[in-house]
């Protein structure tokens, strides 16, 4: 392939991936088809493999997308407690930029330069600390699944009900629930108002702050 050329495939799949993002925030993942993509940039969808071979290499470049801004802006020298929190919050925040952010990323195992990055960056901050290989990959792959799982019930949320702060989305929330405990559930009863209390930012910081109590006991018993 000539350098031109090259140029030419690089500037069109930068085109096409924009619009795949930009598409997913309209429809969300379920309809982002190649052929929808296609039509958004009037593209016939077989040429569109020319740039993606599958719709799993889309979905791959898309992940690397969202996940890359968030990533440039951590020192790599930075102590393990700034790298959980920065990093845990930063990939949270960049999921949240985009409509199934979460869905695009979860069970892609994209290996991407910014997912690379990411991992790496986690890595390096336990093994600093004093983790062995083996407990840094354990760490940083549980705290990367905390984060995807939790923005996946917070965006399915937000499917459902619409903003969390909402009192309409409150209130659904409350009517629901009481309806499904009448029969029962004690634990759940006790701890409604904490239940409906739904603040995100809060119960992901609680998270975040779990783990890495978790972390710090785990180097103590080093």
């Amino acid at each position: 392939m000539d350098v031109k050329k090259e140029m030419d495939l690089r500037f069109d799949r930068e085109i096409a991936l924009k619009a795949a993002l930009r598409l997913l925030n309209e429809v969300g993942i379920d309809k982002l088809t190649m052929r929808a993509l296609g039509n958004a940039i009037n593209v016939q969808a077989p040429s569109l493999y020319y740039y993606f071979p599958s719709k799993q290499a889309l979905l791959d470049a898309m992940a690397d997308a969202i996940v890359q801004p968030a990533m440039d802006v951590i020192a790599a020298d930075s102590e393990l407690n700034t790298v959980v929190l920065e990093v845990g919050r930063r990939f949270r925040n960049a999921l949240l930029q985009y409509r199934d952010g979460a869905k695009v990323f979860a069970g892609s195992y994209a290996v991407t330069p910014g997912v690379l990055k990411l991992s790496d960056k986690l890595l390096a901050a336990f093994l600093k600390s004093g983790f062995d290989e083996t407990a840094a990959t354990h760490s940083t792959f549980n705290l990367l699944y905390y984060v995807l799982g939790f923005v996946l019930e917070e965006q399915a949320f937000a499917q459902r009900y619409g903003d969390a702060v909402s009192e309409n989305s409150q209130m659904q929330v409350r009517r629901e629930f009481r309806d499904l405990i009448a029969n029962g559930y004690p634990a759940i009863d006790r701890s409604l108002e904490a239940i409906l209390n739904i603040d995100f930012d809060k119960r992901f910081d609680f998270g975040l702050a779990t783990h890495l109590n978790g972390f710090k006991a785990m180097l103590n018993e080093v």
